[in-house]
């Protein structure tokens, strides 16, 4: 059996980056595409994606059974302050989410 891993934050640059190398190595590779698109970049790749948000923890345990590696480069990156919370969320809240599933 070959070694699934899942990604979040594949849609950004170093998460395409890192996707394109871990099919590059035959490693099967779950992407997790926020419900916002941006997947532009994995045209073309044999890949599985499914679409959540970080902030369900219900969501994230049930996509990461099974997989043996989790690589989290989700983040929300902000210049104009903290947009109604959502950069405490996603950086501070689903990193717990995830590190729980």
């Amino acid at each position: 059996m070959s070694k699934k891993v899942f990604v979040t934050g594949a849609t950004g640059h170093l998460g395409c980056k890192l996707v394109r190398e871990l099919i590059k190595q035959n490693i099967h590779v779950k992407v997790l595409c926020h419900k916002n698109g941006g997947e532009e970049c994995f045209r073309g790749l044999n890949l599985e994606r499914v679409r959540g948000d970080i902030l369900d923890p219900s969501f994230l345990q049930e996509e990461i059974a099974g997989v043996q590696t989790v690589y989290h480069l989700a983040a929300l990156i902000s210049i104009n302050g903290d947009q109604k919370g959502m950069v405490q969320k996603i950086n501070i809240e689903g990193v717990k989410n995830i590190c729980q599933a």
